[in-house]
């Protein structure tokens, strides 16, 4: 296949390294001049600029959708997860181009339960927050865009170069409640497999798939596991100060059902290499 990935940040670059070495033809794009994995033809722009285009082979395959946002704000989350990437698929589609598939990376942010529940792609999202309503606006308009897609909605994010939890545990900060907050996260490897995997299945692909690893844990579990691998204090036990983050626990039955394996089933395979 000839594979487009928009936005060659961290999970983007292990995919495109990944479709290398499978045998495909990949062009990356990023803002920056950085180079790409060894294999990648890279262009450099900004996926809001309808010229973007022109710099890029024709008759693209498949699209990979992984950008990332400046800040933490509404409109930067628009600008990044919603005009970007709608307009290199509109440009893509006037030209003609037979994208059979796209998947774009969103995240289980879109999912506002709070109390533990069960999470799948049946169940209804409901945003907490101003970025993760720009999150489900970005997906409806990538499912109402011009080609077939899947919304991968990838968890916490961890691995090499990502790794607050373990410099939060180190420095003595971690603070946990007397209530059970369960948290989901993926390696960025996993995440990177997964992407390969839906755009490998195609048209095929489910239009919403939850990334994550075999084992929602409670905060307090995975602070105290890294306190005991890192020979420091476990987390300060205080309702008052707790960051008050939610909790819920995501699935991952589907993926898997679409032939992916996770390296790092749970936070200890992963957390262990990291420490």
């Amino acid at each position: 296949m000839r594979v487009l990935v928009a936005g060659l940040g961290d999970v983007g670059g292990r995919a495109a390294a990944r479709l290398v070495e499978a045998g495909h033809e990949v062009i990356g794009v990023r803002r920056s001049s950085t180079p790409g994995p060894d294999g990648v033809t890279m262009a450099r722009g900004d996926l809001t600029d309808p010229a973007l285009v022109d710099e890029l082979p024709r008759d693209l395959d498949r699209v990979l959708v992984t950008v990332s946002a400046d800040g933490r704000d509404p409109a930067r989350y628009r600008a990044a997860y919603v005009d970007g990437p709608t307009t290199l698929l509109r440009q893509l589609a006037e030209r003609g181009d037979p994208v059979g598939h796209v998947v774009f990376t969103s995240s289980s942010a879109v999912y506002g339960q709070r109390d533990g529940e069960w999470v799948d792609e049946s169940s209804p999202t409901d945003p907490a927050s101003p970025t993760a309503e720009v999150l489900v606006e970005a997906e409806r308009a990538i499912a109402t865009g011009p080609f077939p897609s899947t919304s991968l909605r990838l968890t916490g994010i961890y691995g090499p170069g990502r790794t607050r939890l373990v410099d939060v545990v180190r420095r003595g900060d971690a603070v946990v409640g007397t209530t059970p907050s369960f948290t989901n996260r993926i390696h960025a490897a996993d995440a990177a497999a997964a992407c390969v995997r839906l755009l490998e299945l195609g048209p095929a692909a489910p239009p919403v798939v939850i990334g994550t690893d075999d084992e929602p844990a409670d905060r307090a579990t995975v602070y105290r596991w890294l306190a005991d691998r890192l020979g420091v204090d476990g987390p300060d036990v205080d309702d008052e100060r707790a960051p008050d983050r939610g909790s819920k626990r995501c699935r991952n039955d589907l993926l898997r059902s679409l032939g992916w394996t996770p390296d790092y089933p749970t936070f200890r395979d992963g957390y262990a290499e990291l420490v």
